[in-house]
């Protein structure tokens, strides 16, 4: 049974970071990994209609990684602290197209690689089906800001293509539009509900308003 998930896409990379521990003996197991900052042009690709080779070899070159940092840093069982960067494994380069799919509406896509060949399945574009607004919260009430039709015309229609970029966008939009009020704190929460077999997806905007913020008044200087 399907049920309402947090976020509107969940897909993440795989974390290469790790806890520094003591030196070891024992010969260090290293992945496979690519070695160039983009998917070469002698890997091949199957099963992408929706976006050219080229289109993904960029997206690739979005998240470099050096292989051979990578390589030291997994040895040394070093973490790599705030760099968090896109390692070049074969896992994370399926992993970071895969995510590519996903926030440009293949919700169910998926990717899997091999040395020398990447496989996509994509799935299918899925659009925005249902959209509900409720206020919850304290502070929830039935006056004009919190109307459900006013904020569904500040946030994606139904039948748009279900995007990452348009939803962020939207949530903007309506976060805009209870800070304009006075509520700074407002917290705007997008739900999602996947349907496989129509290719849509449903949303349900939680919001709470919070208290209107106020301005502390600040002392006077002679």
């Amino acid at each position: 049974m399907a049920r309402w998930q947090l976020g509107l896409v969940l897909a993440l990379l795989a974390s290469c970071a790790g806890e520094r521990q003591p030196p070891i003996t024992v010969r260090p197991v290293v992945r496979p990994v690519v070695r160039d900052d983009k998917l070469s042009a002698d890997v091949k690709l199957a099963g992408n209609a929706a976006f050219t080779a080229e289109t993904l070899r960029d997206a690739i070159a979005d998240t470099k990684c050096d292989a051979r940092h990578e390589i030291e840093m997994i040895a040394s069982h070093t973490p790599y602290g705030n760099e968090t960067p896109a390692c070049k494994s074969l896992e994370d380069l399926a992993s970071t197209i895969e995510v590519y799919y996903q926030t440009h509406g293949y919700v169910a896509a998926k990717v899997h690689a091999i040395p020398g060949l990447v496989t996509i399945v994509e799935g299918g574009l899925f659009h925005v089906g249902s959209i509900d607004v409720i206020e919850t919260g304290e502070s929830a009430t039935s006056d004009a800001l919190g109307d459900p039709a006013a904020i569904k015309k500040l946030f994606v229609q139904s039948g748009q293509p279900f995007l990452r970029a348009t939803l962020r966008a939207a949530m903007d939009r309506v976060q805009a539009r209870y800070d304009a009020a006075g509520y700074a704190l407002a917290n705007v929460l997008p739900l999602s509900h996947v349907h496989l077999d129509t290719l849509t997806v449903d949303v349900k905007l939680e919001i709470d308003r919070g208290r209107i913020a106020k301005v502390a008044a600040q002392p006077a200087h002679p």
